[in-house]
């Protein structure tokens, strides 16, 4: 009786995995890759699998995983087997290859290990992130800015703009990392040349991320410098009337301060909201879009799309990371914790649900993204109008109220000897 349920499981499972190859054979075609090694001596009957109706092919996969038609096909070679994977016709330029190599070994992590070693696209797409959140978004953040900047050269990005919760603390230590790496740390010193400077061109960018009281988040971006400082002059004003860590913010007040800034509205949309905020940007106005594998992801992707139709404001792609490597998930669970006074026991889903909101490869998000490619290369249309850096900013010395006539140096002097006469009178030699 044992062995009669034993077979009739294992027969169920080849049937299952042989129904599965022929159903969607137009976008994974495996033959014979999971049937047993020669060397088993567990044979399965030969089975026929149902017909494969075109009709059906990507309607139980999902939004995200559409069906695609097959122009190629590149083998892999995983584990002694051969699998034979189908190249989207809609990218007949890029081809599928092995990439699991030495020279391009990032992480240790096992996911990423798994779907390298899969699949990815031969040619680097161009890519640019443009919401990534360090530490210094108190408490939701869990890496350091140079570790956000280190990791996106190391992906070859074309540049990343960090943009942390209502302030801009984090932003001068991340022009360093991109611009000016440091001279003690090895892993910055490999991206610059003998003279401290970067090899390769970055786009460094910086923002932040506002919440007003009456809308969803918005984040803006300075396209010039008198963008950022009208976004200085509106963190302040938000700030100066509130209590420590908090902000007095209106989406009026972001309206009114538009000149020169990006925004970038975060979910949850309202028609209100986005009908205020392009009344007030224009075409400044851009809708953020992520997926990082979870139902609710899926549905704010549909509504994006659905806006972008409807409004006119377009999307582009990013995976909003709060951290640079998935290893970091558990502490920014930790970090969730202490934001929400509680434990890891009782947070339940104020938790991330996994750990996908990391930066990924350019070639994993345009894998992501597949089905609207120019929502991978908007993020350089969008990162061209910023030509605002850092580095514009020059320190300048406040006006003195100095006496007609009088240097600095020669008024402090009067105004030290008036000093030492008023505490000292006459006992001190002229």
């Amino acid at each position: 009786m044992q062995q009669a349920a034993v077979a009739s499981r294992t027969a169920g499972n080849w049937f299952n995995l042989e129904w599965l190859n022929v159903k969607h054979r137009k976008t994974c075609a495996i033959p014979g890759a999971l049937s047993p090694s020669s060397e088993s001596t567990n044979e399965l009957p030969a089975a026929t699998p149902p017909p494969w109706d075109p009709s059906e092919s990507g309607s139980k996969r999902g939004p995200d995983f559409d069906a695609v038609d097959v122009t190629d096909t590149a083998t892999v070679k995983i584990a002694g087997q051969k699998l034979l994977y189908a190249q989207s016709s809609r990218a007949p330029q890029q081809s599928l290859k092995e990439f699991r190599s030495p020279s391009r070994a990032i992480s240790g992590d096992a996911y990423e290990e798994a779907f390298d070693d899969l699949v990815t696209l031969s040619n680097a797409t161009p890519f640019i992130e443009l919401m990534a959140q360090t530490n210094f978004s108190f408490l939701q953040g869990a890496s350091h800015p140079e570790e956000m900047i280190l990791r996106a050269k190391k992906l070859k990005y074309a540049g990343l703009g960090v943009c942390d919760v209502n302030g801009l603390y984090g932003v001068v230590r991340a022009y360093q990392a991109a611009k000016k790496p440091s001279l003690f740390d090895t892993e910055q010193l490999a991206y610059a040349d003998e003279d401290g400077r970067p090899k390769a061109p970055f786009h460094y960018m910086c923002g932040s991320i506002l919440t007003p009281y009456d809308s969803g988040p918005v984040a803006l971006y300075p396209m010039k410098k008198d963008g950022y400082v009208r976004l200085c002059h509106l963190i302040t004003k938000a700030k100066r009337k509130s209590p420590k860590g908090q902000i007095t913010l209106s989406l009026k007040d972001i309206c009114e301060a538009n000149e020169n800034l990006l925004a970038f509205p975060l979910p949850p949309w309202t028609n209100e909201t986005l009908t205020q905020l392009k009344a007030a940007f224009g075409d400044r106005v851009y809708l953020p879009v992520h997926k990082d594998f979870t139902w609710e992801s899926v549905k704010l992707y549909r509504h994006a799309l659905k806006i972008e139709t409807e409004m006119g404001i377009l999307a582009f792609a990013t995976q909003r990371p709060l951290y640079h490597d998935p290893a970091r998930k558990p502490l920014h669970d930790v970090l969730t914790c202490v934001l929400h006074k509680t434990t890891l026991k009782l947070a339940a889903t104020k938790l991330t649900l996994n750990r996908e909101r990391y930066l990924k490869d350019p070639e994993q998000m345009a894998f992501l993204f597949r089905e609207r490619p120019d929502l991978i290369s908007r993020t350089l249309e969008i990162a061209k109008r910023v030509t605002f850096e850092l580095s514009e900013l020059k320190y300048k010395y406040p006006q003195e109220n100095l006496p007609k006539g009088k240097t600095a140096t020669e008024h402090l002097r009067d105004l030290v000897e008036a000093g030492i006469r008023f505490r000292y009178g006459d006992k001190i030699a002229a």
